[in-house]
């Protein structure tokens, strides 16, 4: 996972305005094969950051709440799955390790047709344990 720091633009019927937020992106490994790569997305400046593949919603001193599109798991648009109950929490600073919690959103959902209906479940685990490697 990459982090870059973005400008939120607050809609209008919101108070508009604008804010600093976080958006990333990531590259998902098993077993030492990469299964997915989106990391050229965060390269773009999105006028949306909802299009970038991780945005974060809330952060505090130790955790960060953030939505990450699942594009293992596209519907009939090709638009990756959002899942928007992601949390990231400080687990150490010396190494640096973080702890990482992703579930599936629950919700209603507009369905205009069948493309738009997306495949069950997650690709990636659900809870993972991450340590920053140095290059």
């Amino acid at each position: 996972m990459t982090f870059k720091q973005d400008i939120f633009h607050i809609p209008e019927g919101f108070g508009g305005g604008t804010e600093k937020c976080l958006v990333g992106a990531y590259i998902f490994k098993e077993s030492g094969t990469t299964k997915l790569d989106c990391m050229n997305m965060l390269s773009n400046n999105y006028a949306d950051i909802h299009k970038y593949p991780i945005y974060c919603l809330f952060i505090d001193t130790n955790t960060l709440s953030f939505c990450i599109a699942d594009y293992g798991k596209k519907n009939g648009c090709g638009d990756g799955k959002k899942l928007g109950g992601g949390m990231v929490t400080i687990i150490s600073r010396s190494p640096a390790k973080i702890k990482i919690d992703i579930k599936e959103s629950e919700g209603v959902h507009v369905i205009n047709d069948n493309n738009e209906i997306f495949p069950s479940g997650i690709t990636f685990p659900s809870e993972m344990i991450l340590t920053k490697v140095t290059e």
